[in-house]
């Protein structure tokens, strides 16, 4: 298990990169073709990776030690609450900075502004509840949320369901899920339904229809699936990748979150990663993913300031990601 680990880590690492990209939006105004591979494409089976390796290591420990949940989500939850303390300042800094936009989303709301401060003391405990259990403090956080809820409705429904009947449920999520990315094929009469619930949660990149499905697949995988390396579903997969790219490019969608794609290709990756001969010999991936993941947005946020042209941007982010990374494993081993 140490040397799949190992493997699995050196992937996450190079995932956990192109999310930094993912972010940085360099490409956007120079290369928009290359903005669009990279932005709506691979950058979006960087997340449903990092779901279905949780799920299916969770399974794997799980199995070892029946209370290896309590442990992590003690770690994770821990995690989660320390970084969104550290981001506050900036969700505070954000709101300021796109105040118009955060007036036009209240003024949707179906409430009145007289209701909005008679009952402000309970909307502002929701709010706090939506960010802590949703949304996460900043852009990023999300994933705590939706990796911790998820692999806790797993460990609840498997002491009385099977798996197989939560795999199904999740995959139908998914696919609901998905209507922010196929929108514009989406008939009328579907898409003033969908509305409400959009206008009021804006996306489907949560636990419900994004999370759960992952984590439950690579806990799936763990308990159901015999691995093997498959060449030809490699193939097949990166072709409905690409096509799937292509039909959405020009489309009317709202973003492109869940491609149906990535599923398939997401199985196929982890495999080819965990039954590959090769093993590194370094251990530098195995905690540099966290933290790169963990502190991109203050890099990319510093790096901002610079006013630097593309390719010294991209470089300087990705340098400061390094050494804040590097910076937190030393603080971490100190602490241990």
């Amino acid at each position: 298990m140490k040397k799949y680990t190992t493997r699995i880590d050196s992937n996450k690492l190079i995932l956990s990169l192109i999310l930094v990209i993912f972010h940085l939006r360099p490409f956007q105004h120079v290369y928009p073709n290359l903005d669009y591979f990279i932005n709506s494409g691979i950058s979006r089976i960087c997340v449903p990776f990092f779901f279905f390796v949780s799920g299916y290591f969770v399974s794997y420990k799980q199995k070892e030690n029946p209370l290896y949940i309590k442990t992590y989500n003690l770690r994770n939850i821990k995690t989660y609450l320390i970084w969104s303390v550290i981001y506050l300042p900036f969700l505070v800094l954000f709101i300021f900075q796109n105040f118009e936009y955060v007036k036009t989303f209240i003024d949707k709301l179906p409430i009145t502004h007289t209701t909005l401060i008679l009952f402000s003391p309970i909307i502002f405990i929701l709010t706090i509840l939506v960010l802590l259990f949703y949304s996460g403090v900043y852009y990023h956080l999300w994933f705590f949320p939706a990796l911790l809820i998820s692999i806790n409705i797993i460990v609840k429904w498997t002491q009385k369901h099977t798996i197989q009947s939560l795999l199904i449920i999740s995959f139908v999520l998914l696919i609901l899920g998905a209507s922010e990315t196929y929108w514009g094929f989406l008939p009328f009469v579907i898409q003033n339904i969908l509305q409400h619930y959009y206008r009021l949660f804006i996306t489907t990149r949560n636990f419900i229809f994004f999370g759960l499905f992952y984590v439950t697949f690579g806990y799936y995988a763990q308990r159901k699936i015999k691995l093997k390396k498959n060449y030809c579903f490699l193939v097949i997969s990166i072709l409905l990748f690409v096509s799937e790219l292509l039909l959405i490019k020009n489309s009317n969608r709202m973003n492109s979150n869940i491609l149906i794609s990535v599923l398939p290709l997401t199985y196929v990756l982890f495999t080819f990663s965990i039954l590959t001969t090769y093993v590194p010999k370094t251990n530098i991936a195995q905690t540099y993913p966290k933290y790169i993941f963990l502190v991109h947005p203050i890099a990319i946020y510093l790096v901002s300031m610079l006013q630097l042209s593309m390719w010294p941007r991209i470089g300087f982010v990705y340098g400061l990601c390094v050494l804040l990374a590097k910076f937190m494993i030393v603080m971490e081993s100190k602490r241990i």
